[in-house]
């Protein structure tokens, strides 16, 4: 799950080429946080996507909005939710008034710290 419609395509295309490659089956899907909206999967990739070179966040994820959008992403997954996301550069660029919920779910936890729904609940 991502924000951006150009990294669901690229996302898809190196998808699509695992599955010929590599045999892997068909159920990765690949989406915008839209698409995923209403549906839910065992594990959940979030690709946050901004980072370096950018000096501050994407419109998409900031403010109430952007909040309501992460809000989607991280609640789609029954089981595991990944997040990719350059801790630092959020640390260094992004106020917490950008988006708290987003940066309490990426500067105030470890990068190891395993997340129960509760505690998905808590951050929210």
């Amino acid at each position: 799950i991502t924000p951006y419609r150009a990294q669901v395509r690229l996302l898809q295309n190196h998808i699509k080429s695992l599955q010929t490659t590599e045999h892997i089956g068909e159920q990765i899907e690949a989406g915008t946080i839209h698409q995923f909206q209403g549906s839910e999967a065992d594990v959940v990739i979030f690709d946050v996507v901004d980072n370096i070179p950018r000096k501050r966040l994407g419109e998409l994820l900031q403010g109430d909005a952007g909040m309501r959008l992460v809000n989607v992403a991280i609640t789609r997954a029954r089981g595991k939710l990944i997040v990719i996301a350059n801790r630092q550069w959020y640390q260094d660029c992004i106020p917490l008034s950008a988006n708290p919920l987003l940066w309490n779910l990426i500067v105030k936890r470890s990068p190891e710290e395993c997340l129960s729904a509760d505690s998905i609940l808590s951050i929210l």
